[in-house]
């Protein structure tokens, strides 16, 4: 990775982008895969632990106010996307 220039700091750039009429689970599943995107890059980063069972804290905005989501939630999604990468 390049060294970041003073005063600036690493971006991790996508071509996946959030959209306000996304399903609930399409946008969960992009957030998972933005936090495996950034773990490529910064080792303090963490995507999903499947053989240790440790998963992300994901909590969704709604108008309603602020909601955690369950592991139980996270849990297939985080399957199948590592499943999807692994190809």
């Amino acid at each position: 990775m390049p060294q970041a220039q003073e005063g600036r700091k690493p971006v991790v750039r996508s071509k996946k982008f959030f959209k306000a009429d996304m399903k609930r689970e399409a946008a969960l599943a992009l957030a998972l895969e933005a936090l495996v995107d950034a773990a490529d890059v910064d080792v303090g980063t963490s995507g999903p632990d499947l053989v240790r069972g440790i998963y992300p804290v994901v909590k969704i905005v709604t108008c309603d106010g602020v909601a955690d989501i369950a592991d139980d939630e996270i849990r297939p999604l985080s399957e199948r996307l590592i499943m999807a990468l692994q190809g």
